[in-house]
Formats: structure tokens, sequence, C-alpha cells
């Protein structure tokens, strides 16, 4: 999960979405809802949420069909400002070629492999203090 989260093994096609600020060739659109306790606390279980956008009509009508679901309507603009990946391409983790490398070796199981290319350097520790003396107002 952490590689995940941390974008470190993402599919290439995630790079170069073609479905981004509501473009989609899709009836429905399913993803996960990240932020859901910024809207409603109710809703989050800790469980995970999913969030459906219907495209067309003929979407729409399918999931009106669909029984035993529980649903509840949002905004799509409280969609938009909590889930980053609606408007914004994901960015290649700078060791997911690492990653693969050896992934393919075999070098390591693969929790090791994730936490030897997510370990920060003294470097990053550094660049990172840095970066947020910088930001600070006396």
């Amino acid at each position: 999960m952490k590689g995940f989260l941390s974008d470190l093994y993402l599919r290439p096609s995630c790079y170069e979405c073609r479905c981004k600020n509501g473009v989609s060739h899709s009836d429905i659109t399913i993803g996960d809802y990240w932020g859901v306790k910024e809207v409603d606390k109710e809703l989050d279980d800790d469980r995970g949420l999913s969030i459906v956008m219907f495209n067309t009509e003929k979407g729409q009508e399918f999931f009106s069909h669909l029984k035993g679901l529980q649903s509840k309507q949002i905004s799509l603009d409280n969609a938009r400002k909590l889930n980053g990946g609606f408007s914004e391409h994901t960015i290649p983790h700078p060791k997911r070629n690492l990653f693969f490398s050896l992934i393919n070796k075999k070098k390591y199981r693969v929790d090791k492999t994730v936490e030897k290319c997510l370990k920060r350097t003294l470097i990053d520790k550094i660049l990172e203090r840095l970066k947020m003396l910088g930001n600070k107002s006396f």
C-alpha cells in the first residue's frame, strides 16, 4: 500500500490518462473517493468508499437498476476538490524505474523493494527541511 500511495508502481497509463477533468469515453466512471470525511463524516467508515460518476443517461439508467447498493448523491465540485487525480496527471515517482529493475532482478521481496525505494536519504531530509524553512514566515 505504501508503494501505491507513493505512486511508486502505478501503471504507465496513469501518467498519460485521457480521462481528466470530467472527460470520459464511458457511460460510468468508478474510482476511490478520497477525502470523503471532509464532505460527510457519516460516510467515512475507514473501509474505503467508491465514487460513481454518470457520464451519460445510459450509465445513470443502468445504475438505477442495480439492487442492494447504498448510494448518496454528492456535489461534483467536492469530488474534484478532494480527489486530485480527477484533474491532475500523476507524475512518475523518481525511483519507479529502480523499483521495477529490482523486482525484475528478483533481488528483494516486494515489501523490501518498496522500503528500499521509499527510504529517504540524508540529502532528501536536508532538502525537505530547507524547503520547510523557506516557506516559513517569521
